[in-house]
């Protein structure tokens, strides 16, 4: 019994050490920079880093045509996101702890097929289209730098 009561313990020790370094792996909204080529790799993509003064834009596009673009603060936070391309991309690796907001109104939404748009104080999100045609934006509006207006997260 004590035997098996160790092994339990070291069980769900090292899976809970493997959903935090797991949750940690991919950049997301609200994620650093330093983690978005595990993005980049997770969709066997290809990614180019657009720099800017007020904020990069570092774009990775899959193979299959959707293209993220994931916008990044000089303070190295991921402030927004955007999607574009012929599938949705994994929603949940890119909204990373913003998903749940996301899940969670999709599920209250009336008609799924309508354009989808989320207005919170500390999340936006819009995401539409249809098949071969999806876009979408998230953002964290108090991470946006100074200087940095809604028209320029494109």
């Amino acid at each position: 019994m004590q035997r098996l009561r160790k092994t339990l313990i070291v069980t769900l020790t090292c899976a809970s050490l493997s959903s935090l370094l797991a949750a940690n792996c991919y950049a997301e909204l609200g994620g650093t920079v330093s983690t978005i080529a595990n993005d980049q790799a997770r969709m066997l993509a290809s990614r180019r880093v657009e720099a800017g003064s007020a904020f990069s834009r570092h774009v990775i596009t899959t193979p299959a045509g959707v293209q993220v673009t994931e916008f990044v603060a000089p303070s190295g936070t991921v402030f927004a996101v955007t999607w574009a391309g012929p599938t949705k991309p994994d929603l949940e690796q890119i909204l990373g702890g913003s998903f749940e907001a996301f899940r969670v109104a999709a599920l209250a939404q009336t008609n799924p097929r309508r354009a989808f748009s989320l207005q919170q104080s500390d999340l936006v999100i819009r995401s539409s289209g249809h098949m071969r045609a999806f876009s979408g934006m998230a953002y964290l509006p108090q991470q946006i730098p100074a200087g940095v207006t809604v028209q320029d997260i494109r």
